[in-house]
């Protein structure tokens, strides 16, 4: 592998592949070491389509928990429920979805304060 090679180009972001792996590993033991992910637990994500998303989707998959996918454009109510009824341990957001998400009363961790 070729660490200054891009990995992911998204818009007008890009990272390379050490850079990749720099923040998935900055958010995998910030799960682990911060906020006690053990490995099988569910840790959902509600953000726009962007390198965050990727990072979060890597980031959760390395901590060992369990990815599961949440539309920031469904409503409060649903996504309430579906969170609930995975059982999440905690939801990733940005700060797109930080102030929706807040509403509620799950523990929420803003992916865009770690990486």
């Amino acid at each position: 592998m070729r660490p200054n090679k891009l990995a992911v180009t998204l818009d007008d972001q890009s990272l390379t592949y050490s850079q990749l792996l720099t923040r998935v590993q900055q958010l995998a033991l910030r799960l682990i070491n911060d906020k006690g992910v053990q490995p099988g637990d569910i840790v959902c994500q509600c953000v726009d389509r962007s390198i965050e998303m990727i990072v979060g989707i890597m980031g959760i998959m390395m901590s060992g928990a369990v990815y599961a996918p949440l539309s920031p454009s469904d409503p409060l109510d649903r996504l309430d429920s579906l969170i609930r009824q995975v059982d999440a341990k905690l939801v990733l957001v940005n700060q797109m979805s930080r102030s929706y998400l807040s509403r509620l009363n799950v523990p929420i961790v803003d992916i865009s304060e770690i990486v």
